[in-house]
């Protein structure tokens, strides 16, 4: 017996144009029929109120998304994002990045040190040219900040470009998936699976989302990882952060 579940019409994946937001909200109603039109009749399926849970984790996803693109934008053109747009804020998102925008300047801060120090030094009243250098590079270089430095942006990769819903994709393919498991289905649910469950409504709910017409073939190739062995390795912290080692051998000189 075949348990695969019944295909949604095959769709040509072409954007539609639309005005305003390139995101729309996602109700668990709507949610519902999408799991109504890919199950068979017999097949388990996640009830209303759990369709309503798992559409509201699915709008935090794409929301959180549409934050980050707004703060990239925000950020290429030089003026603070306006935080009237963001919706579903992280707090420890909003805690890292602010941790991230101290240890930058941290790092400009110790750039104007070392010229500084070349222009022959300086003394405040209650403390020294090489006090500044040394506890502002601990926050510099602080371990447990390191991650949440300022990204530099990522270049494309060889191979298939990356479209905006795929890594919110990866997300709900793994909560659509969750969800047919609670439910007891015992049918295919991996996301690179055309045929799957998880392919099916996660084709329908990007396109749905995204105002964009995506196949599940579509969205099962959007969920397969891109070959990155060809990429140079990534620098150590110490390659990328050579003053690491010279404030590490002035602390060694001066204890």
């Amino acid at each position: 017996m075949n348990d695969s579940p019944k295909k949604m019409p095959e769709l040509v994946e072409r954007p539609i144009s639309a005005t305003g937001s390139k995101t729309r909200d996602l109700s668990g109603q709507k949610l519902q029929q999408f799991f109504e039109d890919a199950l068979r009749p017999n097949d388990p399926r996640p009830s209303p109120d759990d369709c309503e849970k798992l559409a509201h984790d699915i709008r935090i996803i794409v929301n959180r998304m549409n934050n980050a693109e707004l703060e990239q934008e925000a950020q290429r053109r030089g003026f603070p994002v306006d935080r009237s747009l963001l919706k579903d804020i992280s707090l420890r998102d909003e805690k890292n990045k602010l941790v991230g925008e101290i240890q930058a300047l941290a790092h400009q801060m110790l750039r104007a040190a070392d010229e500084l120090e070349e222009l022959g030094g300086y003394a405040w009243t209650d403390f020294s040219l090489a006090d500044v250098q040394q506890n502002v590079g601990r926050i510099a270089f602080s371990p447990d900040g390191a991650g949440y430095m300022p990204q530099r942006p990522r270049s494309s990769a060889r191979g298939r470009p990356r479209e905006p819903w795929h890594a919110p994709g990866r997300k709900i393919s793994r909560l659509l998936a969750a969800a047919m498991r609670t439910v007891g289905y015992g049918g295919r649910l991996h996301a690179k699976d055309a045929e799957s469950v998880t392919a099916i409504v996660g084709a329908a709910v990007i396109s749905w989302i995204f105002k964009s017409e995506i196949t599940p073939e579509g969205y099962a190739t959007g969920m397969r990882r891109r070959d990155r062995s060809r990429r140079a390795p990534e620098k150590s912290f110490e390659e990328r952060f050579p003053q690491v080692a010279r404030l590490k051998i002035s602390k060694q000189f001066n204890c």
